[in-house]
């Protein structure tokens, strides 16, 4: 995921101060471990193509992260060049393209059910503790007859 972020860099063509400041404050808060710390600095010397590196990007949570990094490097400079423009775009109607309709709905179906279970069981412990209160005040009542 950051070496697809990395070579975003170099998608226009233009490399500005800002996105490799960008790069330095966040690459030096990720535990890379060695080998990783030099492919990324081979990427530095000889940049990747964006897309091929996007495409080895596998797992959902990574590539919504690759998005949430893409955005902040595209316009931590203040300008959204028209190229950038274009790459990130191409590459979010790719992951739209990729998304297996099917499983997304069936999840959605899924997390209702589990949301409707969860209030139910919600619903059902307030009602006992209503009734314990009740029965407590219940019996406070009776007790203050005496």
């Amino acid at each position: 995921m950051w070496r697809a972020v990395l070579a975003l860099i170099y998608a226009d063509g233009v490399v500005q101060p800002q996105e490799l400041e960008f790069m330095d404050h966040y690459l030096a808060e990720v535990p890379f471990n060695e080998e990783q710390k030099e492919i990324l600095k081979s990427d530095l010397v000889d940049p990747q193509d964006v897309t091929e590196l996007y495409d080895v990007i596998t797992d959902i949570e990574d590539r919504g992260q690759f998005f949430m990094f893409a955005r902040m490097l595209i316009w931590c400079d203040g300008d959204l060049d028209a190229q950038e423009e274009k790459i990130f775009d191409h590459l979010m109607k790719k992951q739209m393209h990729d998304i297996d309709k099917d499983n997304l709905r069936q999840n959605l179906v899924s997390s209702r059910e589990d949301s409707r279970l969860t209030r139910l069981l919600e619903d059902e412990n307030y009602r006992h503790e209503a009734k314990e209160k009740l029965s407590i005040s219940k019996i406070v009542r009776d007790w203050s007859v005496f």
